[in-house]
């Protein structure tokens, strides 16, 4: 399964977001649930200095030209996708979260084991502020 986070680094709430995602990660990749970001319209010499401030394990990938963000209709940022192990998009999530919230934990686990298609707006839960 596949956590795909779209953002930018003049997005107030991607950057809010970020360090989540980390965690996201630290705990989840282990797990068969890998995290990817995706930057939006943004060179690598934007992207590589607020990486240094705001470091991050997971693969981060440049979308220079939106062609990602056209081809996934990404609407506003930070959008995230989860996509399950058989490549079927299960939530789509507009705004930033607390990606490592115990409830939303439990949602990415339970899709991971089940296959289970749940709506989007159930990976709610505590919005960063």
């Amino acid at each position: 399964m596949v956590l795909i986070n779209f953002w930018a680094t003049w997005c107030p709430p991607c950057i809010k977001e970020m360090p989540s995602l980390q965690r996201v990660w630290e705990q989840l990749h282990r797990e068969d649930i890998a995290v990817l970001a995706v930057n939006l319209g943004e060179p690598a010499e934007v992207v590589k200095p607020f990486l240094q401030q705001y470091p991050v394990d997971f693969p981060v990938l440049l979308d220079t030209e939106l062609t990602a963000a056209n081809a996934w209709k990404v609407q506003g940022l930070p959008t995230t996708f989860v996509v399950d192990p058989e490549g079927q998009l299960v939530y789509r999530v507009l705004g930033d979260r607390e990606w490592d919230d115990p409830q939303i934990l439990t949602r990415l686990r339970s899709l991971r084991k089940t296959g289970a298609k749940t709506p989007a707006q159930q990976l709610t839960a505590k919005p960063v502020r």
